[in-house]
């Protein structure tokens, strides 16, 4: 508990530090695959990304506690709502916790469109280990995904759902 503490104190940090400079990278790239995933959803069910193949994907980590993750959430239940959950599919995975988390992520209005995700912290270290830029390195940091899983775009930090939607339009199609 005490290190999940501590780890979240460090990301936090080094995302401030992150949103002080604005950094948003790797536009329209290819980039590596993205790896695979299968976490518990809020409410029920599962987040899985394989089932997502053949869609676009929006693929945000966040955790509960950082104010800018949480400025973050009504933009991605706007953006849930410009798109057809045919083309597109949003995941938004809370980086520790698990299921231990469930009641403080019910107190954040996602919506019904967007699936809310508890990582025990396994993926977010898979995501972690990942080549630069890509790989996550505070919160929130978001991936555009192509209709083959492969990570086209690396957002970090606080991002406006104009930005989000224009990128997601580019692999909805």
């Amino acid at each position: 508990m005490k290190t999940d503490r501590i780890l979240h104190v460090v990301v936090s940090a080094v995302m401030a530090a992150a949103m002080m400079v604005g950094l948003s990278a790797c536009k329209d790239k290819v980039g590596p695959k993205a790896p695979d995933f299968k976490l518990p959803a809020m409410g029920g069910g599962q987040c899985d990304l394989s089932a997502a193949k053949g869609k676009a994907v929006l693929v945000e980590f966040f955790s509960y506690r950082c104010p800018y993750c949480r400025k973050e959430v009504p933009h991605l239940k706007e953006l849930s709502g410009k798109f057809d959950s045919d083309k597109v599919v949003i995941f938004a995975v809370h980086t520790f916790g698990g299921t231990r988390v469930d009641a403080q992520l019910a107190k954040l209005d996602f919506g019904t469109k967007v699936k809310v995700c508890m990582d025990d912290g396994t993926v977010t270290k898979k995501y972690s280990a990942l080549p630069k830029p890509y790989g996550i390195h505070g919160v929130p940091h978001l991936l555009i995904l192509d209709k083959k899983g492969r990570i086209r775009q690396v957002h970090r930090g606080l991002t406006k759902t104009a930005v989000l939607k224009k990128g997601l339009s580019r692999y909805a199609d």
